[in-house]
């Protein structure tokens, strides 16, 4: 919730149309967009793309980064990742006096 909208609307009902979700693994290995039109999940150790529903039904599965029908959401992928990663390492994501006791 720190780094955007309550995306919660995604899972259970219509959302505005611009939401979306940026998704990550604990270990870096796979990366994710979430949007009310479903969930683009892009593995970084195999370079594929997997295109699923909103109800994890795969529609394109194992599909190359450079293909180009999914270049702006790969370009908004690779973005949000590296964005994410410079948040991380400057400790901006959360607040660390609110929840750096719990670590």
């Amino acid at each position: 919730p720190s780094l955007g909208r309550d995306l919660t609307c995604i899972l259970a009902q219509d959302c505005l149309q611009d939401n979306f979700a940026f998704l990550t693994s604990m270990y870096d290995d796979a990366i994710g967009l979430a949007t009310s039109k479903g969930v683009l999940l892009y593995s970084l150790r195999t370079e594929r793309l997997t295109d699923a529903d909103l109800a994890f039904r795969v529609k394109v599965d194992g599909v190359s980064r450079l293909d180009s029908a999914y270049a702006p959401q790969i370009h908004d992928l690779m973005a949000l990742y590296q964005t994410s990663n410079v948040l991380l390492d400057q400790n901006r994501v959360w607040s660390w006096r609110e929840y750096g006791h719990r670590l």
